[in-house]
């Protein structure tokens, strides 16, 4: 599972040589335009508000089970990375308490994803929201809320903070 940037930028079907290496091994990848990605129209772009790191993992999760359901792909050994806000979904995704496979004898309870990588990503929320430029210092009101916000997304994420 490859999740995209922005959060709310959007995958596109183009020629990209990075997953060219990893298919022409064998390994599969699938890119989604979760809930709050741009370019299906207004009311699918605002699924995201106030709920990045709810709505976008649970459309990888989805993704990446139907997968496994149909055989398509090993349930056991699906992946999930991503880069910048998407590195936050994938950390998301095995933090919140039910993306990382972890039950009895390899089982799925308990989650979804055997492997994250967090390409660049957004880790420190509360940093992220203290630091970011003027030019975005508002866009995480709406993917989150404000500083109440912030702590309530930390929480459902299952990440800790020294604040």
């Amino acid at each position: 599972m490859w999740v995209h940037g922005g959060p709310t930028s959007q995958v596109v079907p183009r020629l990209d040589l990075e997953k060219a290496f990893f298919t022409s091994r064998g390994i599969g990848i699938i890119d989604v335009n979760y809930g709050g990605s741009s370019g299906y129209g207004r009311a699918y772009r605002e699924r995201l508000r106030g709920q990045w790191g709810v709505v976008d993992v649970a459309d990888a999760m989805t993704a990446a089970l139907a997968l496994a359901e149909s055989g398509e792909a090993d349930g056991k050994r699906l992946g999930i990375r991503g880069g910048s806000a998407g590195g936050w979904t994938a950390l998301a995704a095995v933090t919140s308490g039910v993306g990382v496979l972890g039950g009895p004898n390899g089982s799925r309870e308990g989650g979804v994803f055997a492997a994250v990588a967090s390409y660049f990503g957004v880790a420190d929320l509360r940093g992220f929201a203290e630091h970011t430029h003027d030019f975005e210092s508002r866009y995480l009101d709406g993917l989150i809320g404000a500083a109440a916000g912030v702590r309530r997304a930390v929480r459902r994420a299952g990440l800790r903070s020294g604040t």
